[in-house]
């Protein structure tokens, strides 16, 4: 119920419909910042995904890290989608699956509404600490964008804080909703 159906009616009615789009909201910001780095870290939590998985395809087509009869991103892709509830997942299965043909590392901890929260702290640092030893001696430069509730926000930025503090070079850019 609501606008998006009677819009749908309306234009099923008729041959054709005049419509005005608003947007795009936000900057190029965390775009560019991914474009840039070597490794790319992307942590959303609920409908922060809608800003994630743009961005994912995006860095991988400007970084031209897939070949698309191949479809193979580079392995220095990682996102990190938190859910509430597993029905949540459903929606955007196979944008997730092709992610993972395409190299990109996905990490869903369970579902927060039985299991609390993730360790997201923990997840951020192992990835980048591995990746960025085993593919750039200590050196790559990382990009992280979070997307998600206040209280995980704050924890990444934390967390890339504490990066910096031990010497990694870590960029981090928070895409918030809200007035």
């Amino acid at each position: 119920d609501g606008f998006s159906k009677d819009l749908l009616t309306y234009a099923k009615a008729h041959d054709a419909v005049s419509v005005r789009l608003d947007g795009p909201y936000g900057s190029q910001n965390a775009l560019h910042l991914l474009q840039q780095c070597d490794l790319a870290v992307v942590v959303a939590g609920g409908s922060g995904i809608a800003v994630a998985l743009p961005l994912i395809w995006a860095i991988g087509s400007s970084r031209k890290l897939y070949d698309v009869e191949q479809l193979h991103i580079s392995s220095s892709i990682l996102l990190v989608w938190i859910i509430r509830h597993a029905s949540h997942a459903a929606w955007a299965g196979s944008h997730i699956d092709a992610l993972r043909k395409c190299g990109v590392e996905v990490i869903m901890p369970p579902p927060t509404a039985k299991n609390g929260h993730p360790d997201v702290p923990n997840i951020v640092t192992s990835w980048i600490s591995a990746h960025d030893d085993n593919m750039f001696s200590g050196k790559a430069k990382t990009g992280v964008v979070c997307s998600g509730p206040d209280g995980m926000n704050r924890s990444v930025r934390n967390t890339c804080s504490s990066l910096l503090a031990h010497g990694r070079n870590v960029d981090v850019e928070i895409e918030k909703f809200g007035w």
